[in-house]
């Protein structure tokens, strides 16, 4: 009996060292693992940290929101002061053959260390904070977006999840816009509302983009669409994105195109302002 009674106090005593099956930790990773959601912020360092009204103190440098903002995590660890989430950056890149912004899995992995102002209790108080930092809604992961994206974005978004964990894209009808566009037409000579013929821009000073590191490894190539005006000087303004490609590229492509000059446009032999759209072609040669 002695034993016995002794066996099971063994027994008793290794329990209580044993981890809780069902951890606030464990609860957490289960829930959120392997989905995937939007920084508000697209900024590039690998590690970042938050309080928990999703204020950053150390704030990094932004970079593209097509590298940079998606992030699938990985694993959430719970600390009496703070919780870390570990992530995989996951890009955005267009894919013609389904006409749509897809996602890709990128190499980079990424480590937030969000501060707490109290032990975390509930899986819904966690829930509120994560809010904080990623855009869980279309409205707040719209208003993230770089006023270059936006209305591009809001033209091509067609579905998007209750917290953002799937969104779609559509860009198939962008083909068609570029077929139709000003430049197209520049190139035969336009005729403006009161009759006479305006001539189109002509280039000057046109430089190549640069491919993003994102682009490069995922083998992407392509062509982005900007819609822009060119002034009576010659130079461009007014950049938009009609076309997108992804992985930064769009960004290189109008980065690069402010420098471009033209030949201003003319109506009558005098240099007008003119709107038309250019494409930025980008390729890799091997």
């Amino acid at each position: 009996m002695k034993r016995s009674l002794f066996i099971l106090s063994l027994v008793i005593a290794a329990a209580k060292f044993l981890p809780a099956a069902n951890s606030l930790e464990d609860v957490l990773n289960q829930q959120y693992k392997n989905h995937t959601y939007t920084l508000r912020q697209s900024m590039t360092a690998p590690t970042q940290q938050y309080d928990s009204l999703g204020n950053s103190p150390t704030a990094s440098a932004l970079g593209p929101w097509t590298i940079y903002a998606r992030v699938q995590i990985k694993k959430i660890k719970l600390e009496p002061a703070r919780v870390i989430v570990e992530g995989q950056r996951v890009g955005m890149k267009f894919d013609p053959n389904q006409g749509v912004l897809a996602e890709t899995k990128l190499k980079e992995t990424v480590k937030l260390k969000i501060s707490l102002n109290e032990p975390l209790e509930s899986a819904d108080q966690f829930h509120t904070i994560l809010g904080h930092i990623f855009a869980f809604s279309k409205e707040d992961f719209l208003a993230s977006l770089p006023e270059f994206w936006r209305s591009c974005v809001k033209g091509y978004l067609k579905s998007y999840s209750n917290d953002g964990s799937t969104m779609r894209f559509d860009v198939s009808e962008a083909t068609l816009k570029v077929r139709q566009g000003t430049s197209e037409k520049a190139a035969a000579g336009l005729e403006s509302s009161d009759g006479h013929r305006v001539t189109a821009p002509q280039p000057k000073k046109i430089s190549d983009p640069s491919y993003t590191k994102a682009a490069k490894s995922q083998d992407l190539e392509g062509t982005v669409v900007l819609a822009l005006t060119v002034d009576e000087t010659g130079k461009t303004a007014d950049i938009r994105l009609v076309r997108p490609l992804g992985l930064g590229l769009d960004e290189s492509a109008a980065e690069t195109v402010k420098t471009w000059l033209f030949r201003p446009a003319t109506k009558d032999g005098q240099s007008v302002k003119i709107e038309m759209s250019v494409e930025v072609d980008f390729r890799q040669y091997k």
